[in-house]
């Protein structure tokens, strides 16, 4: 498969997804940007979110139940409301923190990603796929948190720690947003 033919087919399921509200609305203009650049694409990428997910004893990802999953602050109300009348599994909480997938023509064009990374001081991130077509490059925040709160009917956390972990998330998750701003100006200006 030639460049080319990665980005149209890369381009096409961004259309596709943003179409079907699969896109996170902080990234769309980034998203797009790095879609228009000649040497440069991107593949499924997320803003940071937090989200309770229930995960099966084997541990198998495509068997998760993710009973809610924000894209902004949570108030404790809603997510109790959401804890209490849920039943399943293992129930977790996780904040989790962006994840950037940036597709490069080259190892060239590669290396200018990885070489932003580096001014910009971010800790997580490098290539995890290299052939022919493409360098694909997985840039991810540090900004996370993640525990059980309930385990089949029974509640692991009080109403109290569970606001107390919000705010801490709800932190976090802001923080977040703020240093994803950051990164997507510096690469679209530098890029």
């Amino acid at each position: 498969m030639e460049w080319e033919t990665v980005k149209r087919r890369n381009r096409a399921t961004l259309i596709k997804e943003e179409k079907e509200g699969k896109v996170d609305e902080i990234l769309i203009k980034f998203l797009k940007k790095m879609n228009s650049k000649k040497d440069f694409g991107t593949s499924s990428s997320c803003a940071g979110r937090i989200m309770l997910i229930d995960i099966p004893d084997d541990g198998k990802k495509n068997k998760t139940v993710r009973p809610a999953v924000w894209h902004r602050e949570v108030n404790i109300d809603e997510f109790w409301n959401v804890l209490e009348n849920y039943s399943g599994n293992e129930l977790w909480f996780k904040q989790e923190p962006y994840i950037l997938h940036i597709v490069c023509k080259d190892v060239d064009s590669a290396q200018k990603i990885l070489k932003l990374k580096a001014k910009r001081g971010m800790k997580r991130g490098g290539i995890f796929v290299i052939n022919k077509e493409r360098v694909m490059i997985e840039l991810e925040g540090t900004k996370k948190m993640e525990f059980p709160v309930k385990k089949k009917n029974k509640m692991l956390i009080t109403k109290e720690s569970a606001e107390f972990m919000l705010q801490k998330a709800n932190k976090k998750l802001s923080s977040n947003y703020k240093e994803l701003d950051e990164i997507m100006k510096m690469f679209v200006k530098e890029l």
